[in-house]
């Protein structure tokens, strides 16, 4: 059963707020978030026009889900960004906002939650990858800030979602670490299946080869 129809999340109660503009010119990435708030006042927060901030989704403490805009539509969540080429990212993503006080543990209903969302998400509109707010504005975010289990996050993601699967447009060594001075692990040839880990650094990636499970990284510009 879908999870998301007519631009909606279905067990999500909706809450139009004010603060959107516009439509997602691609759908491309899923930006996480974190609120510093609560669950009631996040949400007021977020049906004020002067906030000027909106999240399509918001997950509670508890794995409840609340949306606020409509799937197609832009959010004003990522603000000043930039991520692989893309700027604004405003008109590439959707946000996903996680409740959180700051510096709480993540319940476990939360971050299932999360997972469940994303994954629909991407197999049903088509994102390509998750990032965290504080990867596309560095120098302006730290979120989703610690605790958030960023990796383990990742990997719960990756083993349920067929689209963190790439292919590689080449013959391609598979190194110990992101860089040619690294050591090559094995060469994958062309056409592997290789699962996305971890995020580009200087246009590195860490990947894991689903042939062997050997785990390594490749230059991103040749994967596909």
């Amino acid at each position: 059963m879908k999870k998301i129809v007519n631009n909606r999340y279905v067990e999500a109660d909706f809450h139009k707020s004010p603060n959107t503009s516009g439509v997602i010119k691609q759908n491309k990435f899923i930006v996480l978030h974190e609120d510093i708030g609560t669950w009631s006042g996040t949400t007021s927060w977020l049906m004020n026009p002067s906030a000027r901030v909106s999240y399509h989704l918001y997950i509670s403490k508890q794995g409840e889900v609340r949306q606020f805009v409509e799937l197609n539509k832009r959010a004003w969540h990522a603000g000043v960004s930039e991520w692989k080429g893309f700027k604004n990212l405003n008109d590439y993503s959707v946000g996903v906002c996680f409740q959180n006080r700051g510096g709480e543990p993540y319940t476990e209903a939360q971050l299932s939650k999360g997972v469940e969302v994303c994954k629909a998400l991407m197999e049903e509109l088509g994102y390509e990858e998750v990032v965290r707010h504080k990867d596309i504005a560095p120098k302006r975010k730290t979120d989703p800030n610690p605790p958030f289990p960023w990796e383990e996050f990742k990997s719960r993601l990756l083993g349920e979602s067929i689209l963190s699967v790439k292919h590689t447009t080449a013959d391609l060594n598979l190194r110990s670490g992101a860089g040619t001075s690294n050591s090559v692990v094995k060469v994958l040839p062309k056409g592997s299946k290789v699962h996305l880990l971890n995020n580009h650094t200087n246009g590195w990636v860490e990947v894991l080869d689903c042939q062997t499970n050997v785990k390594g990284y490749v230059s991103a510009k040749y994967l596909e």
